[in-house]
């Protein structure tokens, strides 16, 4: 794959997303236990903090982790679930596909 790689670009995950040929593998579930490390079936601003800490962006303000929940949590239920990622990647999905 790209394993030679630190990063891999958002072009670069949606068509590893996209293109899945293994069978009983799911990518995106895959990514999502990986930011998810208590399996707790949600992710929390914490991690998302690490995340972006790791990536070398700076801590978020309150309002922008506000933010960032709002636009993650699709179903409005006050968590970020694997379900809502999905929701946002098939919205990417489509427009994509729109724009083709």
């Amino acid at each position: 794959m790209i394993s030679h790689k630190k990063f891999i670009t958002s072009g670069e995950l949606y068509d590893l997303i996209k293109n899945n040929d293994f069978i009983g593998f799911d990518p995106m579930e895959s990514a999502f236990r990986t930011l998810d490390p208590e399996d707790s079936g949600t992710l929390d601003l914490k991690v998302l903090n690490k995340m972006f800490k790791k990536f070398g962006y700076p801590k978020m303000a309150f309002n922008e982790q506000e933010a960032l929940l709002e636009c993650l949590d699709v179903d409005k239920d006050g968590r970020i679930s694997i379900n809502d990622l999905r929701e946002i990647f098939n919205y990417f999905k489509e427009r994509r596909q729109e724009e083709e």
